[in-house]
């Protein structure tokens, strides 16, 4: 026996595309996050309008602060480079360590270190990485990344 689901995918599709109609298209991309996890219970009755709206917003402002903690954690990676560029660490051993967090990346501890602890200065930052991954490795524990969780594939969103 075949079921059509033609029906079901216009329902769906008329559903959605009256959800989006209560937002800003500067919102949709959150609404469309949302959706995936509440579409069901909207569309069931579960979880009305107003609930949904506010779970949207909720979403954008997270978002905001999250772009705006990455790009304050960015600012804070780059400006580890330019310290080395300015010859403020002596110890080439550290240098080198710090320029191979820097070819990593965002990818590489030292960014996760940044974007995870309360640091707003790049010297800061990478004297207290330093201390941590040494700290870490004459414990006998290697270091690793802290456990990161993907957010709008970012690996840096915790």
């Amino acid at each position: 026996m075949t079921i059509s689901t033609k029906a079901d995918i216009t329902t769906t599709d008329a559903f959605e595309e009256a959800v989006y109609a209560q937002f800003p298209a500067s919102l949709h991309e959150q609404v469309e996050h949302e959706l995936f996890y509440y579409g069901e219970e909207l569309q069931a009755g579960k979880m009305t309008m107003q609930q949904f709206i506010q779970v949207v917003v909720d979403t954008a402002r997270d978002w905001e602060i999250m772009d705006q903690q990455r790009a304050e954690a960015t600012k804070v990676f780059h400006g580890v480079q330019a310290l080395i560029d300015g010859g403020v660490f002596g110890d080439l051993s550290l240098v080198d360590e710090l320029k191979s967090e820097l070819a990593e990346g965002e990818e590489s501890l030292l960014a996760s270190f940044i974007y995870l602890q309360p640091v707003k200065d790049s010297l800061d930052a990478a004297v207290s990485f330093l201390a941590w991954k040494h700290m870490r490795t004459a414990s006998g524990v290697p270091p690793s990344p802290p456990p990161l969780t993907t957010i709008r594939g970012n690996a840096l969103c915790a």
